[in-house]
């Protein structure tokens, strides 16, 4: 629920355009603003996720582009439209209805349409340019085109070497290729193509810091290609890695189909389902990323995102590959929340929900296909080892007390998703036992008593503990005084801090708590803790409450507002209040913010907790997208604007 640690490592200026991004589906993507500029270290045309240990790489930075002498960039409101946005809304004869981002370019009244894209599975950026129209037979078009080869994970590195091969369109930097070209398929559009004349290229050091807020390594321009362009006819620039050339018309033939395919009548739904399959990586065994740009393979965001990415848009194979090669780690009851990732990081064992959301992706998964056989043949086993694990105790500490409740184990680690590891005055160090985990605890007893009973096995060995459980966490966690939940058992009883991990306690299948608490808990927390676009981490009035935070782990939890909260938000609101028509009002923010904030077509890892509410972290995290999509697709929810909030297509900002 929520990176251990949040992706604040992104520079992130005080007021940052909007921005896209484009994957192929094994790691790597295209990321630039949507007015075609960079303004951060993570963004470029062909950004390289080749191996866990090298991390990322971007080795072609941008293409800068003129048309009949007069720059373009950067695009402004005046001269450039993004047809990037409502599908709903798209003129019905338009051929830009589509989820790749393209632009319209009205240079003097030359009508040039651009798209890029990624092909699948391949390391290749491809920006298709189309002359509309012009008052003239063609135009000439200029593009310069930018590399860099940074090591996103080691900024500190610069090796200034490359080696340019301009037969063979190629430039070398240790052991990567880059090929750029233009190809021009027309029968009257030509190019011509100048690479820098040096073999060995030294580019500039990196720029002083203040220079550039986002350039904090070299770029240097290593092509330029000039293309006489007809009416009528495309030509596309080309940067890929791979040996051989895409076919580059096919390539955008098969990206434009893919883009015709319906995941849902609703066109929201559909185009969080579009988003939403871009964090499915297929390297070996499926896997999810986390988020973007800042992404990593975090057991607990895959289980948390795995219901909205795989399940809601029907990869259903996908789903149950995920929940196998997850039981693979399975060590002393635990699952890993590190994966292994940049730098050849070892698995770590050291949080509590990830093991316990297992159990609530596999309900998810079971209500959506009612494959009993799989869960009996393949992870049946599993729960019940996680559950004796428990019972016995495993690492951190972590295990039952005398009073059924799961103990979280050592304040030192994070072992809950909103637990902070410096120790300060203010941090939510969550020390005893957590509500979340325990809620997780009981449906997880509960679920596996289910699977006892569906598979004719004896549940004797555990469910004992359910009904202990059940008393002692509504005479532990129940705040009557606040009518809701204490966070952590070692809250200070005259606190008046609200905290959200509270609704995920009664959002599962089986909750310990009556229906009458339930409704309290669903009140006090949609009237301390909700906004437009998420769920604040503190209430409001709290002495503790921290709108920004800072570059630290104590105040992520202080008043940050998590979007992806929203998902057991919905589920405690349909379970307790049947308010079909309240859940489509309250995800209307979530929605806005979707397809005009931040990443276009993206939802924000998290948000400050003040209005504007400005977008923090992964400008498209997993989990956030994931839990939004999953209700609307659940409860069949049809979310709205105001009117005057759509428009056919999405201006660029200043």
């Amino acid at each position: 629920m929520g990176s251990i640690l949040p992706s604040n490592e992104i520079d992130q200026p005080e007021e940052t355009s909007t921005q896209f991004i484009v994957t192929n589906g094994i790691g790597s993507y295209s990321n630039l603003t949507t007015r075609h500029s960079i303004e951060q270290k993570t963004q470029g045309l062909l950004v390289l996720y080749q191996n866990p240990q090298e991390g990322r790489i971007t080795v072609w930075d941008n293409c800068q582009e003129s048309m009949n002498g007069h720059s373009i960039e950067p695009y402004t409101q005046q001269n450039t439209q993004l047809n990037f946005s409502h599908s709903e809304y798209q003129p019905e004869k338009s051929d830009t209805n589509s989820n790749l981002p393209t632009w319209l370019i009205n240079i003097d009244g030359n009508v040039l349409k651009k798209t890029i894209t990624m092909e699948p599975e391949k390391q290749t950026t491809l920006i298709k340019y189309t002359l509309i129209s012009s008052s003239q037979p063609s135009v000439l078009l200029q593009l310069k085109n930018f590399i860099s080869f940074y090591h996103q994970s080691e900024p500190g590195k610069h090796d200034s070497s490359y080696r340019v091969d301009s037969t063979h369109h190629t430039v070398n930097k240790n052991n990567i290729s880059l090929r750029l070209a233009c190809q021009t398929p027309g029968p009257l559009s030509t190019q011509q193509t100048h690479w820098t004349d040096e073999k060995i290229v030294n580019s500039k050091p990196p720029h002083n810091e203040g220079e550039a807020s986002y350039n904090s390594h070299a770029s240097i321009c290593i092509q330029s290609c000039k293309i006489n362009l007809y009416v009528g006819e495309s030509c596309y620039m080309v940067g890929t890695t791979e040996e051989s050339w895409p076919f580059s018309t096919n390539v955008l033939q098969k990206s434009e189909a893919n883009q015709h395919c319906v995941y849902s009548l609703d066109h929201f739904a559909n185009d969080l389902s579009y988003s939403a399959l871009q964090f499915i990586v297929l390297r070996g065994a499926e896997t999810l990323f986390s988020g973007f740009p800042n992404f990593n393979n975090s057991g607990r965001d895959t289980l948390i995102s795995l219901p909205g990415i795989t399940l809601a848009t029907g990869h259903f194979d996908i789903a149950k590959k995920i929940l196998l090669n997850s039981a693979t780690y399975l060590n002393a009851g635990m699952l890993p929340n590190k994966l292994p990732g940049i730098n050849g990081d070892r698995l770590q064992y050291d949080t509590m929900d990830t093991t316990l959301l297992f159990f609530w992706s596999i309900q998810q998964y079971l209500e959506e296909t009612q494959d009993w056989a799989f869960i009996e043949k393949e992870l049946f086993i599993d729960l019940k080892e996680i559950i004796r694990h428990h019972i016995r105790g495993t690492r951190h500490g972590i295990g039952i007390d005398q009073d059924g409740l799961l103990k979280s184990g050592d304040i030192r680690k994070n072992l809950t998703w909103s637990m902070q590891r410096t120790i300060s005055k203010e941090a939510n160090q969550r020390p005893g036992k957590a509500i979340e985990i325990n809620a997780l605890w009981y449906n997880a007893l509960c679920f596996t008593k289910e699977c006892c009973e569906k598979f004719n096995e004896s549940s004797a060995s555990f469910d004992y503990l359910i009904p202990i459980v059940q008393k002692n966490m509504n005479s532990t966690f129940w705040n009557d005084s606040a009518q809701c939940c204490y966070d952590h058992t070692e809250t200070p009883k005259e606190t008046n801090d609200i905290r959200p991990s509270q609704i995920i306690a009664i959002s599962l299948p089986y909750s310990a708590f009556t229906i009458d608490k339930q409704e309290k808990i669903f009140d006090a927390v949609y009237k301390k803790l909700y906004t437009p676009l998420g769920l604040r981490s503190l209430n409001i009035d709290s002495p503790n409450y921290l709108s920004q935070p800072k570059n630290d782990y104590d105040s992520w939890h202080r008043g940050v507002i998590w979007p992806f909260l929203m998902g057991p938000f919905i589920d405690a609101l349909m379970k307790v209040k049947k308010n079909k028509a309240l859940a489509e009002k309250l995800l209307s923010g979530l929605k806005n913010h979707f397809y005009n904030e931040a990443g276009i077509r993206g939802i924000s890892e998290a948000f400050e907790g003040d209005t504007p509410f400005r977008p923090i972290g992964n400008f498209n995290q997993a989990a956030s997208i994931a839990e939004c999509l999953r209700v609307i697709k659940k409860y069949k929810l049809n979310v709205k604007l105001p009117a005057e909030q759509i428009t056919p297509s999405l201006k660029l900002t200043e």
